[in-house]
């Protein structure tokens, strides 16, 4: 039994960044499944313990760590495993930057998928559905009322932004500069950061992973940019990406099943459009 516990979300991008650098790492750990799709993430007894309304977080011992780049540095500075600090390191710092700064979670609440095919209203609903309850339990639980108060700027935001076309498109622009970036560095090295997969690239697997999952993954064919392409052969052959992103994985935001979970579960939805999204999952 290991005292490492990571409290994580299948379908968040940020617990697939710190999943894969636990399994890259070989580093044994316990897993709890942070239930998001029924606001397990807002729960008192849940923000009480982790101070945060989100995932991941990782326990060790008595100290609790949030934040993914915290929690990279907790792990990286704390466990024996491979050096994912191999390489450049102002390479990796600038592709990590790169990832996070690309809106991954807007985009993946605006880009329709097979499962999802009118994401905005969808997302927009949830947002607007948690936005109350975190508004309730600000006024209910006091003790804990800056944390939640904090939330729901962060979904306010997200809230306009998905609804902002203007600003999506800019996203949808900015994942082509990425690319295009990366496709320059994968000219000279086999990996982002040099010729041995690092950090950067724990990055850059979850970051290709999402896009793909969004039906994205046209951005990189091979003729269009073949370095990327072949990249992203590479990355899904380790072991690592099976284990967080293959089909033995647990499901994810892109399942048909995880999504009408998240559809169903006390959301305030009418029924007819309920019905809808059940036939075009059918359909699609």
């Amino acid at each position: 039994m290991t005292d490492l516990i990571l409290q994580y979300a299948p379908s968040s991008f940020d617990s697939q960044i710190v999943l894969l650098t636990l399994i890259e790492k070989n580093i044994p750990f316990s897993g709890v499944v942070v239930d998001t799709a029924n606001f397990a993430h807002i729960d008192p007894n849940y923000v009480r313990q982790t101070s945060i309304c989100g995932v991941p977080v990782l326990e060790h011992d008595e100290t609790v760590t949030t934040g993914t780049d915290k929690i990279i540095a907790y792990i990286e500075e704390t466990f024996e495993g491979p050096d994912l600090r191999i390489g450049d390191q102002e390479q990796i710092d600038h592709w990590i930057t790169r990832v996070m700064t690309a809106h991954i979670e807007e985009l993946t609440l605006a880009t329709p998928t097979y499962a999802l095919p009118f994401p905005r209203m969808f997302s927009r609903n949830r947002l607007k559905h948690e936005i109350d309850i975190a508004n309730r339990l600000t006024r209910d639980v006091h003790d804990l009322g800056e944390i939640y108060r904090e939330h729901v700027r962060i979904l306010r935001h997200q809230f306009r932004t998905i609804g902002d076309e203007w600003k999506i498109n800019d996203y949808y622009r900015n994942v082509g500069v990425v690319l295009d970036a990366l496709e320059l560095q994968l000219k000279v090295s086999k990996f982002a950061a040099g010729n041995d997969y690092s950090l950067a690239d724990v990055y850059l697997t979850a970051f290709l992973a999402r896009l793909d999952a969004l039906r994205l993954g046209y951005l990189w064919e091979e003729e269009d940019r073949p370095s990327v392409f072949e990249y992203a052969q590479r990355v899904k052959s380790r072991p690592s990406f099976a284990k967080v992103f293959g089909e033995e994985s647990v499901p994810t935001l892109f399942s048909d099943a995880f999504f009408m979970k998240a559809l169903l579960s006390r959301l305030a939805i009418p029924a007819g459009l309920v019905a809808l999204a059940i036939i075009l999952v059918l359909i699609f």
